[in-house]
């Protein structure tokens, strides 16, 4: 049986940067799964195209991708076969374009299903504030809608525009960029999502969570026990009597800095009580604000991006959902949550695939999977 995770809108494997990064329009109508076969549900939990495809994707701009038998096509909301099924994968609209692939090259077509960039790319994404990521080479840049290079491809990862920024990763260095190319901001983190709701979720370095302990200095100019910030540009973080410093790698000196200066703060005086972080070290996602502050700190092991006020995070094994505020409003206790989209999430438990609302109500979910 075809999974309800590796449904259409998540088959398109994000090469560039985590699927979590990708935020779309609010649908109406959503695909489900009974048996072997999708059809799509209303957002009461009713059918209203009754299941017939083996793969069915979300609607975006009117149009879904459906796996037909031997290809994909797109169907409208009435189940109008509105463009032929002929693509060997197929992406969501967005800004009037889809991308999809033909003999393993992707490109992008129109509503009436024409190319309008015929397929040339390795691999290629959706539209966004007019410009698409795309695969060539071994490396990803950015297209706009005739096709043309307008960033080149020069990226080892690259994610969406959102807000006017969009993250990369060039020569091992983790930044954002603006639709010019040019680098706003270097971020020290391993891994950042694209910007949603004001927010996008970081993965922080294990090595920026840890505590080394040192023997405690009297002095600024002496090394106190040190918070490991092993990042490039960042020193050694302390606190000293109410207030936090920065002191040099090397014990070179300590300066004065205001609290927002830093990605991980310190949680301990370090002059009266040096102690390490205590804190499991492999929850290390959490989510920055659109001025780059870590604005909920690293508690999680995976975690998504925000989209209609709540995000699905994993600790341990279970999915759950956090407000803005980093608080938990659905308890962890999915096997996959996906995000909200027109009122309704995409979740999964012991194989059973249902929908549920933001306050955690089941409004569909379909028969329970074959004992084996």
């Amino acid at each position: 049986m075809a999974s309800f995770v590796l449904r259409l809108a998540t088959l398109i494997v994000a090469l560039t940067w985590p699927l979590y990064s990708q935020t779309a329009p609010a649908p109406t109508l959503f695909p489900a799964q009974e048996g072997e076969l999708f059809g799509y549900i209303n957002a009461r939990g009713v059918f209203v195209i009754q299941p017939r495809y083996e793969l069915a994707g979300d609607f975006s701009e009117g149009l879904a991708s459906v796996w037909t038998g031997a290809a994909y096509g797109y169907i409208d909301a009435g189940n109008r076969l509105a463009i032929p099924a002929r693509f060997t994968a197929a992406g969501e609209f967005r800004e009037g374009l889809a991308p999809a692939a033909e003999r393993s090259r992707w490109g992008f077509i129109d509503r009436s299903g024409a190319w309008k960039i015929p397929p040339r790319f390795v691999f290629a994404e959706e539209f966004s504030e007019g410009l698409a990521v795309v695969e060539s080479g071994g490396r990803f840049g950015y297209i706009d809608a005739s096709g043309a290079l307008k960033l080149p491809a020069v990226y080892e990862k690259a994610g969406r525009f959102s807000n006017g920024v969009a993250p990369v990763r060039r020569a091992g260095r983790l930044s954002m960029i603006n639709p010019q190319g040019e680098s706003i901001k270097e971020l020290p983190f391993e891994s950042v999502g694209s910007f949603h709701d004001g927010f996008a979720p970081v993965k922080i370095s294990a090595r920026m969570l840890g505590a080394l302990q040192e023997k405690p200095g009297r002095l600024p100019g002496e090394r106190l026990s040190d918070w490991f910030l092993e990042n490039p540009g960042w020193a050694h973080a302390v606190r000293i009597g109410g207030y936090m410093a920065a002191c040099l790698n090397g014990g070179g000196g300590c300066e004065r800095l205001p609290t927002d200066s830093f990605i991980v703060p310190p949680r301990a005086d370090a002059y009266e009580n040096p102690q390490p972080l205590q804190r499991p070290m492999n929850r290390n996602w959490g989510y920055i604000n659109d001025a780059y502050a870590l604005a909920i700190a690293p508690a999680f092991d995976e975690a998504g991006a925000f989209s209609e006020g709540l995000a699905a995070v994993r600790t341990g094994a279970a999915w759950g959902y956090i407000n803005r505020a980093g608080q938990l409003v659905i308890a962890p206790a999915y096997d996959y949550a996906g995000p909200f989209r027109g009122g309704l999430a995409p979740v999964e438990k012991n194989g059973r695939r249902s929908y549920i609302s933001p306050a955690g109500v089941l409004i569909w979910s379909a028969a329970p999977p074959p004992a084996p």
